[in-house]
């Protein structure tokens, strides 16, 4: 008895695998390798009459993979999978591409972020996505945001301090210090222009 295997194309670009036993489909169709056929004996639930693939991830999935020799990834479907490093950490990344190139984005370490918080947050950028929006892009634009308002808060830190002390300095010494603030410390200056 021959083995053929039916590939049926879904509109959700998934695929579903059927296995037949009649010979007349394996002639038309094409003939399957004798390994292809035993490892169908020995593992039968590898492809499941009608299954679609690729199935959702679980918590005891994830639980259950030991640190790899080398970085694995366990796919949950639309671009959300989870890294596993040797070193036994394990990144929740999503892929996606925009503007024509394929891009990845962290979404956090697990157990820090479960499975729904993470099929949340990609949903979140695949809306952003969609919206038009690069959510790297916007990540580092928030984060430089963050920045920008420390510098100005450690600026005026910086004042505050000078205002506070610079009443018991002899005006001399006052006027050396502000400068050297200015030109050294404060953010934006000479010194941490040309370092960048």
């Amino acid at each position: 008895m021959c083995l053929s295997i039916h590939i049926l194309h879904h509109i959700r670009g998934r695929c579903s695998i059927d296995v037949h036993g009649d010979r007349s489909a394996c002639d038309s169709v094409f003939r399957v390798p004798f390994w292809v056929q035993l490892s169908l004996k020995v593992f039968p639930k590898l492809l499941a009459v009608g299954s679609s693939y690729p199935q959702m991830l679980t918590r005891i999935q994830i639980e259950s993979v030991s640190p790899p020799p080398k970085t694995i990834r366990l796919y949950d479907g639309r671009g959300l999978y989870i890294e596993f490093a040797p070193a036994g950490g394990r990144w929740w990344r999503l892929k996606y591409r925009f503007e024509g190139r394929e891009r990845r984005l962290s979404l956090g370490t697990y157990p820090d972020v479960g499975l729904k918080e993470a099929r949340d947050t990609r949903e979140a950028a695949r809306q952003q996505i969609a919206a038009g929006i690069d959510p790297a892009m916007q990540r580092k634009a928030e984060k430089q945001s963050l920045v920008d308002g420390s510098e100005k808060s450690f600026r005026a830190i910086g004042r505050e301090w000078f205002a506070l002390v610079s009443s018991k300095w002899v005006k001399g010494h006052s006027s050396k210090i502000i400068r050297r603030l200015e030109r050294e410390v404060f953010p934006g200056s000479a010194i941490s222009r040309s370092s960048r």
